[in-house]
């Protein structure tokens, strides 16, 4: 006999803030977690005040193992006043997590001077009902 599936869209937010983050070449996490199973959607972000570096900075969001899984890195002049970054086309290859995974946001190549960006990612969970 078939099952039910339950199906609930879900999102994730976070902050980026240099102010509190810092800026330096590392993974950071961000404190809101992808739960075991979730499908992500797509993810976007919203940059309220530029990234700056006094170098080549790339910034990628992610998590562990896959630090530009929802946004790849992206050169640091992407990243500028009231730009919104449009995430990996997960429409085409939707990312399955199989473990519960921080978001996380990569900066690369050179650190970061200031900055500050809202992330939203959207994604599904299935459950048998």
């Amino acid at each position: 006999m078939a099952k039910a599936v339950g199906v609930t869209r879900k999102n994730l937010s976070f902050v980026y803030d240099f102010a509190v983050d810092g800026g330096a070449i590392s993974t950071i996490g961000m404190g809101v977690f992808l739960p075991a199973g979730a499908v992500v959607m797509l993810g976007t972000a919203q940059v309220v005040t530029a990234l700056t570096s006094g170098g080549a900075a790339t910034i990628a969001v992610g998590w562990t193992g896959s630090t530009g899984a929802v946004i790849a890195a992206l050169a640091v002049a992407s990243w500028s006043d009231d730009a919104v970054i449009e995430g990996v086309d997960l429409t085409v290859a939707m990312v399955k997590v199989t473990a519960i995974q921080q978001l996380a946001v990569t900066i690369a190549t050179a650190t970061l001077t200031a900055g500050r960006f809202f992330y939203t990612c959207d994604y599904i969970e299935y459950s048998e009902v």
